[in-house]
């Protein structure tokens, strides 16, 4: 890995490694497992992680969403898209509405008259002593839509084109449901003991959060109302995977990954080698303080990363098409965060360490991020 390049003095290389093989070799067999309980045929076969990222990608970055700027019907179609494909994996909703039933929209009013607007989140549950600790996934599906936010716009000339958001991001959030839809699979499929008289217990698990938030263009609104007025706080997540812009993998393989200073003693080092190990070139930003949601659990003091791809000379420009995706390299991405699932679970906890601010990564001249942004007022709203 570039940049971050310090190892734990207390984890030699090699164990680490091993533990690598170990979590692709069961993630794996676990996949192999699943197709012998399930006995498809090659007639009735569940869709590849490639396929399932490419319809996802494609629809949320179809332009007749007009961009999915919050408050906005093209927004809307977004998150009753997740919504119902939430619901079709099996996760659980995340939340509790006005009536005590459950839901996966978290509602709130960004200011005391802007749009109503809803992170949407499901439950992959946990086991034992673990279940109430969770790992949270994140990625944000707003955007902005014609472009016409002057903090927003960067090709003034096309103001009031829409800007489909295709890598920033669809991608993100494909690469999310289909992680999502793996790694649930798998604590399904091992959840069914392999000798039914043991009556040894199964390990216990932390609890899996998939969360897309909404208003993140707006200053991480929706990551800090999660935060803020759920029972996902810093209390209970022990860690936190952002995927933002993931769509433009290059010919090298190269995965930025941001935050890997958050946890002390370079703890977030087993998860990049493990990145590495499955053929990613890693660079490292130690900083937690980016311009994506997951400086909002950083803010929290919650260990964070971000998964980047970069590579996006498009980014905020109506040219951010989904024909210029690498649906290719989303898929290996989600199919990464499937395997950085159980092995956190394995070496959680990690301990918090602050970082410093980061050089701005898109627009030169534009000051260092240096904290979570904090714009307008949050107003809940019961539903």
């Amino acid at each position: 890995m570039k940049r971050s390049s310090e190892r734990p003095a207390n984890v030699p290389k090699i164990v680490r490694r091993f533990w690598c093989c170990a979590a692709l070799a069961a993630a794996l067999l676990g996949g192999f497992a699943l197709a012998a309980c399930t006995g498809l045929s090659s007639e009735a076969r569940w869709p590849t992680p490639l396929e399932r990222i490419t319809t996802h990608a494609s629809f949320v970055a179809d332009p007749a969403l007009n961009g999915r700027r919050p408050g906005t019907p093209g927004h809307e179609r977004a998150a009753a898209y997740l919504v119902e494909h939430l619901e079709s994996i099996g996760l659980e909703p995340a939340f509790v509405d006005a009536d005590g039933g459950l839901t996966y929209r978290q509602w709130f009013r960004i200011g005391e008259s802007g749009p109503t607007v809803a992170n949407i989140a499901g439950v992959i549950p946990g086991r034992g002593e673990l279940a109430d600790r969770y790992i949270v996934l994140g990625a944000h599906y707003d955007h902005i839509g014609h472009g016409d936010g002057p903090r927003l716009i960067r090709d003034r000339t096309r103001g009031g084109d829409v800007h489909p958001g295709a890598d920033d991001n669809a991608s993100g959030v494909a690469a999310l449901l289909a992680a999502a839809e793996m790694t649930h699979r798998r604590r399904t499929n091992r959840a069914r003991p392999v000798d039914p008289r043991s009556s040894m217990p199964p390990p216990p698990q932390r609890s899996v959060l998939v969360t897309f938030f909404t208003a993140e263009e707006a200053g991480l609104v929706g990551s800090r109302y999660l935060l803020d007025a759920s029972r996902f706080g810093a209390a209970n997540v022990d860690a936190m995977i952002n995927l933002d812009m993931v769509g433009r993998l290059d010919d090298q393989s190269t995965l930025h990954v941001w935050g890997v200073g958050t946890a002390s003693d370079n703890q977030w080092v087993v998860v990049t080698d493990l990145a590495e190990g499955v053929g990613f070139e890693v660079v490292g930003e130690p900083s937690g303080w980016g311009p994506s949601d997951y400086a909002s659990f950083t803010d929290a003091g919650i260990p964070a990363i971000h998964l980047i791809t970069l590579n996006n000379d498009d980014y905020h420009t109506p040219d951010d098409t989904f024909a210029r995706l690498n649906l290719e390299g989303i898929a290996r991405v989600a199919e990464l965060v499937n395997l950085m699932v159980p092995f956190l679970d394995d070496v959680l906890p990690f301990r918090f360490a602050e970082t410093g601010p980061m050089p701005h990564p898109f627009d030169a001249g534009t000051p260092p991020v240096s904290g979570a942004a904090r714009s307008g007022s949050l107003v809940p709203v019961d539903r």
